[in-house]
């Protein structure tokens, strides 16, 4: 048999081989982890709100806007799971605009900016603003004094996830939910004491938290007490606990569905898309290298390879990001994730005008565009594509989602993950073995020829 055949039948098996090993490493993620890491050991990327800006018509004067607007996001909010869309008063179709009209958006004073999300199926309205919003208003509808101290809980490795309390009306029941939550956590504390779960208060009434309270999905004529818990990248577990919802068995399923399996390959796998809701949050590159790589210096993921996406390394001092050499020339070279364009590129397919030629050549008018309000499907992100339970399903009996229900709490306390060890090295060396008998075959076939 010829080298260069046995070359290839060799290359092929040991590719084979790698591609168990790959699997292998996806099946290590439990549900925690990926809300920072999504299959390949990259960052996770969270589902997008949506930025609508109405205007009558996209003139220069509005170019100068919306590229002052992008420019104070991608500087101030790096990393906003915002996606804007510019749309001109006349091209909204009638059917759009009724659309528009049952989500109270009413298009006969412009301009108007809307900011939005799919939430169970639907499209939710977080701020409906009558003028063109600054990057100083946007800053203050996206961040608030409650969600940066949950984005420093989030970003610290050694914090498992956040609870999230919102008292209610009623001080008596709001006390007994806070005491129901810190009774959970220590009863969990008992099997995997080094999973710390810090607790943030949230005054509904303070209006600098009026669109994070919207984000938890609390209504205004809401006066019960809500627990929410959230982890990763802001990524929340719905639906959230209201009221007589609040017991220490549906936490603790909550706590215990964050240690189940999040991927196909493993044992006991959770549907994720299922289960949790993206919040709107300011996650920068570096917040993602910090925890990334505490991630994989903490060895909870076996052989994480993150060298592909970032050079950064943990200081050991300070616990912060470093670089190597020069940011702007790490990200030149190893970033493919926060491209930085000369020109702001969000805008650019909805402001780019059509040549005079162009309208001259087409004989018929050109047809009008609809409102892309399909754009983001409900559910739909970078790695998930799954729509979010439906909440008055899980409300409607007052119990538990089937997927936490039959939840357990983990109890083995060095473990990341629910996936035993051995089942994560079965197909290494199954292609190990495979590679051993191809070329033991080559050899016996060359003996024979001989």
């Amino acid at each position: 048999m010829r080298p260069i055949r046995v070359l290839t039948i060799l290359a092929l098996a040991g590719a084979l081989a790698l591609g168990f090993a790959g699997g292998a490493r996806a099946c290590d993620l439990n549900v925690r982890e990926s809300g920072f890491l999504n299959n390949a050991g990259g960052p996770y990327m969270s589902r997008p709100y949506l930025l609508w800006l109405f205007c009558e018509k996209i003139d220069d004067d509005f170019k100068e806007y919306g590229k002052e607007l992008f420019k104070v996001v991608s500087e101030d909010l790096e990393g906003l799971n915002v996606s804007f869309d510019v749309i001109e008063e006349e091209k909204v179709k009638p059917e759009d605009r009724t659309t528009l009209a049952g989500m109270k958006i009413d298009l006969k004073e412009l301009p108007v900016s809307v900011l939005a999300r799919v939430y169970v199926e639907e499209f939710q309205v977080l701020a409906n603003v009558k003028k063109r919003i600054s990057g100083e208003e946007l800053k203050a509808l996206v961040t608030s004094p409650k969600k940066a101290e949950l984005k420093t809980h989030l970003s610290d490795n050694n914090n498992y996830c956040v609870f999230v309390v919102v008292p209610g009306a009623d001080k008596a029941a709001s006390d007994a939910a806070m005491k129901t939550v810190k009774e959970a956590i220590a009863e969990h504390h008992k099997y995997q004491p080094s999973q710390k779960m810090p607790i943030v208060t949230v005054d509904r009434k303070d209006k600098k938290e009026e669109v994070f309270i919207k984000e938890l999905n609390i209504k205004e004529k809401d006066t019960a007490p809500v627990v929410a818990m959230i982890f990763g990248k802001a990524r929340m577990l719905v639906p959230t606990f209201q009221d007589k919802e609040i017991t220490k068995d549906n936490i603790l399923g909550q706590i215990a569905f964050l240690n189940h399996n999040a991927s196909d390959c493993g044992a006991d796998p959770v549907d994720i898309p299922n289960s949790t809701v993206d919040l709107l949050m300011d996650w920068s590159h570096k917040l993602d290298e910090k925890v990334i790589l505490a991630i994989a210096k903490s060895g909870v993921v076996p052989d994480l390879d993150v060298s592909w996406w970032t050079d950064a390394e943990i200081d050991p001092d300070t616990g912060e990001v470093v670089y190597p050499k020069k940011e702007e020339e790490r990200r030149a070279a190893n970033d493919p994730f926060t491209p930085a364009p000369e020109e702001p590129t969000v805008f650019e397919p909805v402001l780019a005008k059509e040549p005079e030629s162009a309208k001259e050549q087409e004989p018929e008018a050109p047809e009008e565009p609809e409102i892309e309000m399909a754009e983001v499907q409900p559910g739909e992100t970078v790695s998930r594509v799954a729509p979010p339970r439906k909440e008055p399903e899980m409300r409607a009996t007052g119990e538990m989602p089937e997927v936490l229900a039959d939840s357990k709490p983990v109890t083995d306390p060095d473990k990341g993950s629910v996936v035993p060890v051995w089942l994560m090295a079965v197909p290494a060396v199954a292609g190990l073995l495979a590679i051993i008998l191809v070329a033991g075959w080559l050899m016996i076939r060359k003996k024979e020829e001989v």
